[in-house]
């Protein structure tokens, strides 16, 4: 009887952490320059309530890629020297999100 007893117990609580869990969703991009050109070695930053979620460095291709919590409004900070920074403010989604980003 302990035993059936401590596995419902395990269980539940299995159960209820998973619930409580927080949803993500992918956020993602191509970083250019204002001529069209993809930067290499751009900070991408998701910022949520003034607080950084995920850093991220565009890779070869100028691609970057995060997760956020789903359906929270957030903003994409992204610099690199010699550009001025871009931010670009996202409503809560609970789809994928792309946003490609020019810098200056």
């Amino acid at each position: 009887m302990l035993r059936v007893f401590a596995g419902f117990v395990l269980a539940f609580a299995l159960t209820a952490t998973a619930s409580f869990a927080q949803q993500t969703v992918a956020v993602s991009g191509t970083v250019r320059d204002a001529s069209g050109g993809v930067l290499r070695g751009a900070t991408v930053n998701v910022v949520v309530a003034d607080q950084v979620v995920a850093t991220v460095t565009t890779g070869e291709n100028g691609r970057y890629a995060a997760q956020v919590a789903s359906g929270v409004p957030f903003q994409i900070r992204t610099q690199l020297e010699g550009f001025a920074e871009q931010a670009i403010d996202v409503a809560g989604s609970s789809a994928p999100v792309t946003r490609d980003i020019a810098l200056p």
